[in-house]
């Protein structure tokens, strides 16, 4: 009786991340509907914002995502995905929360607990490819494998073969971020392995395609889809789904 319950609670919680992909897929429609066919460029790959001390936002280029799309996010649990539990951060300490955090208020409206205070950094467990690392510096430092096509930066680039949302995992290969990075559903979250073929524990991840489609990725399905290099930092980052 208990495996069947848990076998439907799973299925459930997979539907509940899909819809939640769906919403945040028609979020970025309707910005770039707005705005000339484009998304909001971003150097990054995570939808994340960062806040000096004073609480403003520190403007760089990372942020240029949540200003963006921020306005067009009326249910700020469209961001969570269920099965992320844990609600508050392990890691980093109040008052962040990193891409495992679900509070009552949603990811991108959090406070801190027990304050009315936005925390300093907020992440998601999505990865939000459209037009990342889209900028003239950046350009031609990723590439795409297993058959992918490039991430769309303006509308006539999405097709039911581009990417524009999965899930948060990739293996990073240098730096303080060096390991694997495993938040799709079932995953681990954050492991020193660079191996997620063999140390990954993801069962599947939904992935948003440029048509508005969701579809399933089971766990043996999943391969770097593409890969970024950043020498001076990261070195090379593999992204799975």
């Amino acid at each position: 009786m208990l495996p069947a319950l848990s076998k439907v609670k799973s299925l459930a919680k997979k539907v509940i991340c899909s819809t939640r992909i769906k919403q945040q897929l028609y979020v970025q429609f309707t910005y770039h509907a707005d705005n000339n066919g484009k998304f909001p460029l971003h150097n990054s790959w995570m939808p994340y914002i960062m806040k000096n001390g004073d609480g403003t936002i520190m403007g760089d280029d990372y942020d240029i995502t949540w200003e963006g799309y921020y306005p067009y996010i009326d249910d700020p649990w469209i961001t969570i995905c269920p099965f992320r539990k844990t609600k508050k951060d392990e890691i980093w300490g109040d008052p962040y929360f990193n891409v495992s955090s679900i509070h009552e208020s949603g990811a991108w409206r959090s406070k801190v607990e027990g304050t009315d205070d936005a925390p300093l950094y907020i992440n998601l467990a999505y990865n939000w490819f459209a037009r990342s690392f889209d900028d003239a510096a950046q350009k031609g430092e990723v590439r795409f494998l297993n058959g992918e096509s490039p991430w769309p930066g303006k509308q006539e680039e999405c097709s039911s073969n581009s990417t524009l949302i999965s899930h948060l995992t990739f293996t990073v290969e240098n730096g303080t971020s060096a390991g694997m990075y495993d938040y799709s559903h079932g995953g681990s979250g954050w492991d020193l392995s660079l191996e997620f073929e063999t140390s990954g524990k993801s069962l599947d991840t939904p992935v948003g395609r440029g048509d508005g489609s969701i579809i399933s990725v089971r766990r043996s399905k999943m391969k770097v889809r593409a890969v970024y290099n950043d020498p001076d930092w990261y070195g090379d980052v593999e992204f799975y789904y």
